[in-house]
């Protein structure tokens, strides 16, 4: 996991043209963007008993995380930039990283519906490990205390389930100033409060 200050995001929002195709997390950092997303399913079906995720959810899922973990503590966790696309807020990398999870055998979708379901819980299960060692000592790095980091991610997740089991998420995302502010196929600019 690859938690970081806003100050050190300054040096890729100078980019003046940024398109779907350059906001991707770099190879690098892939793994652990799997890992993360891993942990927010395994979150989601032990506590919330959800057993099937749509991409909607997950994307909106991801970018609320980031956004209250600035917000709350001056970090985001994924260091990606989102995109005001149709849905609101959008990075290629999470539907890279799902389709990843699809692929070595840990999720399986149907094709039209763009749902997924766990298929691995012993594989899912590991790859939520790590990400949770990694975010322990990512916050350990830089000060954080982890229960209030666990907190707020689980407040953050309890409201985004609850907004999208009354069908209501997507107008709560195009609700958020940034959002609204931000025409569409640009940048989603998160700020510190």
């Amino acid at each position: 996991m690859y938690i970081t200050r806003p100050d050190e995001m300054r040096s890729i929002l100078n980019i003046s043209s940024i398109s779907l195709s350059n906001v991707r997390v770099k190879e690098e950092h892939f793994g652990s963007l799997v890992c993360y997303i891993s942990l927010l399913l395994t979150t989601l079906r032990r506590l919330f008993l959800i057993k099937k995720f749509s991409r909607i959810l997950i994307m909106k899922l991801v970018y609320l995380l980031d956004r209250e973990a600035l917000y709350s503590l001056g970090i985001t966790v994924t260091k990606m930039l989102y995109i005001n696309y149709f849905q609101g807020p959008y990075n290629p990398s999470v539907i890279d990283a799902l389709e990843h999870l699809v692929d070595i055998g840990v999720l399986v979708h149907g094709a039209a519906t763009y749902e997924y379901k766990i298929a691995s819980i012993k594989d899912i299960s590991n790859l939520a490990k790590e990400a949770k060692d990694a975010l322990l000592n990512g916050c350990r790095k830089l000060g954080i205390d982890y229960v209030n980091f666990r907190g707020i991610a689980l407040r953050t997740i309890r409201k985004t389930v609850e907004l999208d089991s009354r069908g209501l998420l997507v107008a709560y995302v195009h609700s958020l100033p940034e959002v609204r502010q931000t025409p569409f196929g640009k940048v989603i600019l998160l700020k510190m409060r």
